[in-house]
């Protein structure tokens, strides 16, 4: 399902960054309508303190945008941008779900990470037809491959901090979400969170406590992991249903 991207040849041309942080005010640029879906993530992990991942996913068909960010509780930055993904494919696959009943699952995908290591991953499992139990973070890998399954994915890479609106945009959700997260969801449920949420609710992010999903797919037992992800899938289709 991992895609080569040897063909394309209509990169994104990024507008400069605006220096506002967690906000996307202005029109993206274009993409080429090719891609059903772009999918923007980035990960920040410490494993002495917290993580945070965020993703931004666009649906150009329906002219739909989603922001999201999640606090991990102690997390590497590989578990970190991992988690980003899998959870970016898993918002995709539910709007597709949720906004159609007889949704394409082998939409295109163009999926933007500055991570190297999901690039040098995503390259070794395209010649796999399973993932390996000695691969580092199986456990997060397994997930991921299987939601993404379906999909035709295009990973791209995207230099940190060159310009890309959307992947700069997630980078400072991510630090945010990593510094403040813990707090924040002390003080408010999960949502909508930032200072956007009454005043322009389609920028703001929304909040996910994801730190016991984590643990799960880093260590946990075949049913912690289902329950997990059946409480997450359950947590993203009440947020999703205030964008569709």
């Amino acid at each position: 399902s991992f895609a080569s991207l040897s063909s394309w040849t209509n990169p994104i041309i990024a507008n400069a960054y605006s220096g506002r942080p967690y906000v996307i005010t202005r029109q993206m640029d274009d993409v080429t309508p090719a891609y059903s879906y772009v999918l923007s993530s980035d990960g920040s992990g410490n494993p002495l303190l917290s993580g945070a991942a965020s993703w931004i996913f666009e649906s150009f068909s329906q002219g739909k945008k989603g922001k999201f960010v999640a606090y991990l509780g102690p997390s590497t930055g590989n578990e970190a941008e991992i988690m980003a993904g899998l959870l970016g494919f898993s918002v995709i696959k539910l709007h597709q779900q949720l906004g159609n009943a007889e949704a394409d699952l082998s939409a295109e995908i163009l999926w933007q990470t500055d991570s190297q290591y999901l690039i040098r991953s995503v390259d070794q499992l395209r010649s796999q037809d399973k993932i390996s139990e000695k691969m580092p973070n199986f456990g997060l890998w397994e997930a991921l491959w299987e939601i993404a399954q379906p999909f035709r994915i295009y990973p791209k890479h995207v230099k940190a901090r060159s310009g890309n609106r959307r992947n700069e945009a997630c980078d400072h959700a991510s630090r945010w979400i990593q510094r403040k997260g813990k707090k924040l969801l002390l003080e408010f449920p999960e949502g909508r969170i930032g200072r956007l949420k009454e005043t322009v609710p389609e920028e703001s992010w929304f909040l996910l406590d994801l730190s016991a999903l984590l643990l799960a797919l880093r260590s946990g037992t075949q049913m912690e992991r289902e329950f997990q992800l059946k409480s997450l899938e359950s947590r993203l289709k009440t947020f999703l249903g205030q964008i569709l």
